[in-house]
């Protein structure tokens, strides 16, 4: 695969060579290198500028140090946010706030802001910070393209070799879902392994093993995964990035072994977004298999995704933590709740509109969170606390919800299987997310206000609505109704028919299933 690495050509086809600081004009590469004499060299911008440079000039000039205003990038190595083949030099630069000049004479410094698109901010930034001795890397190649023949630069991915025991893996929650369970019981199994995962932001915390990588920051993000062996995604492959033969693409979707709401094809359909069409298109012919949970998650998977390859039966991997009961002291300890408290997780989930591309909005928060506490005491006993969860999509927005004291926003926890395992019951509207209190029996009940306006022009659902086996409420007094009525012998029963006519069977075992798979391909045994 081909990859354009021209950063310079980009950013003066699409105009960013423009700038009101006049001193750029006539920078020229000849007056730098006068210019850095006896001096200390510091790059501005740790991004695709930056990587330009490094691939271009870095044996030709000692770098003292690299500053970004990402601040999420601070700390970490170069070799962590850029594409470099020579880890070792790069490791042993730091990222670096710009607030680091300050402990050096400005006399003795010179910038290069290799930012292509913010070069002209960061130079007002340096000036309010009075350090005028800087030059923009743009404007030097600029100026030395005006008198030399200069092509684009390519690289070819596909010349580095894949590595078999590498993974990638992508997640739409960060560091969770079937992903996270199925690598910590890898781990456990086999050492060599190279685990990476992308992400948004490297201060995510991962277990030793696993290694981040900015989705952002292309070149390196392609570069992991056409040299990795597998890949394990719940989320779709950029159109940029194409399978080599020899590489395994895993499908571990999202949701558990069953799933209430259309996704890939009909969903995009539905929504008339053709973007998103291609690129579930593109990942349909890459796709070698997917683990699903039962016939229906088999059926409506090939439905979805347009998939042709083979099914593995495991179960739900991210479900296996509802079966592990240490899990409640740690999210009671987590966010300090006494023992004797019991636990109601409110998750309802995001909304969009028919049409609407990513225009994520929360639900109107008409749930009387007190009167749900009150009937919950009347009818279980004992003090109740509500956990708030939004989707990962709109999670952000919990800041908007009036909390009294007795709710506890849970937005921000990294696992939502985990609140799942502590928590005693689950209120919920149309998320995917209802089926999982019931693999372990717990009562859900269905919290849905605007359920004629979701259901006609929301999502279409794979499931009727009225045929779930949850109580079903559309004002707070029916929901209150329904817990002061429920029946946990009448609703086991009722479950059990309904997971049955599905095909659900969840034993906690799921990953170690998914983990013979992987670790059978890898052997070669498929």
């Amino acid at each position: 695969m081909k990859k354009n690495l021209d950063v310079i050509s980009k950013a003066i086809e699409a105009g960013w060579q423009k700038t009101e600081v006049s001193k750029f004009e006539t920078q020229k590469w000849q007056s730098f290198e006068q210019d850095i004499q006896d001096k200390k060299i510091f790059i501005f911008g740790c991004g695709v500028g930056a990587e330009y440079f490094f691939r271009k000039y870095k044996k030709r000039f000692e770098i003292e140090g690299i500053l970004d205003n990402d601040v999420t990038k601070h700390g970490y190595s170069a070799w962590d946010c850029l594409f470099i083949e020579d880890e070792i030099w790069l490791n042993r630069k730091e990222i670096l706030s710009s607030n680091e000049l300050r402990n050096y004479r400005k006399e003795d410094i010179v910038i290069l802001i290799t930012s292509p698109k913010y070069h002209g901010a960061i130079a007002l930034q340096l000036e309010e910070m009075g350090i005028d001795n800087f030059y923009s890397l743009l404007h030097l190649e600029c100026a030395r393209r005006l008198i030399e023949n200069v092509e684009e630069e390519t690289i070819d991915l596909f010349q580095y070799p894949i590595e078999d025991n590498k993974m990638v893996v992508h997640t739409m929650g960060g560091y969770s879902g079937h992903g996270k369970a199925i690598v910590e019981e890898l781990l456990k199994r086999k050492k060599d392994l190279d685990i990476v995962w992308a992400v948004d932001d490297l201060n995510l915390e991962v277990p030793e093993g696993v290694r981040l990588v900015l989705k952002r920051n292309n070149n390196k993000f392609e570069y992991e995964m056409v040299t990795a062996k597998f890949w394990l995604h719940d989320y779709l492959v950029p159109q940029t990035i194409n399978k080599r033969t020899e590489q395994i693409f895993i499908e571990i979707k999202h949701w558990s072994s069953i799933t209430l709401k259309s996704f890939g094809f009909k969903l995009y359909e539905y929504r008339n977004d053709t973007i998103c069409t291609e690129m579930c298109k593109h990942n349909s012919k890459m796709m070698d298999y997917i683990l699903v949970g039962s016939q229906f998650d088999e059926e409506t998977c090939r439905e979805g995704f347009g998939f042709q390859g083979e099914a593995i039966y495991v179960g739900s991997p991210r479900s296996d933590v509802l079966f592990n009961k240490h899990v409640k002291e740690q999210v009671y300890s987590f966010y300090y709740i006494e023992k004797d408290v019991r636990i109601a997780l409110f998750a309802p989930t995001f909304r969009c509109g028919k049409g609407v591309k990513k225009s994520f909005e929360m639900a109107d928060m008409t749930l009387d969170f007190e009167g749900v506490k009150d009937v919950l005491e009347q009818k279980f006993g004992g003090q109740w606390k509500i956990l708030l969860r939004l989707h990962p999509n709109i999670a952000g927005k919990s800041s908007q919800v009036q909390k009294e004291e007795y709710i506890i926003d849970a937005s921000a926890y990294p696992d939502s299987q985990e609140l799942i395992a502590a928590s005693d019951l689950m209120i919920t509207d149309y998320s995917s997310i209802m089926f999982e209190p019931a693999f372990v029996k717990k009562p859900v009940f269905l919290y849905a206000p605007d359920r004629k306006e979701y259901i006609d022009g929301e999502r279409e659902l794979l499931i009727d609505y009225d045929a779930l086996p949850f109580p079903i409420a559309e004002t707070n007094e029916e929901l209150f109704a329904h817990i002061i009525d429920f029946s946990q012998e009448k609703y086991e029963k009722e479950l059990n028919t309904f997971m049955d006519m599905y095909g659900v069977k969840e034993d906690g075992h799921a990953s170690e299933r998914a983990a013979d798979f992987i670790l059978s391909q890898m052997n070669g045994e498929g």
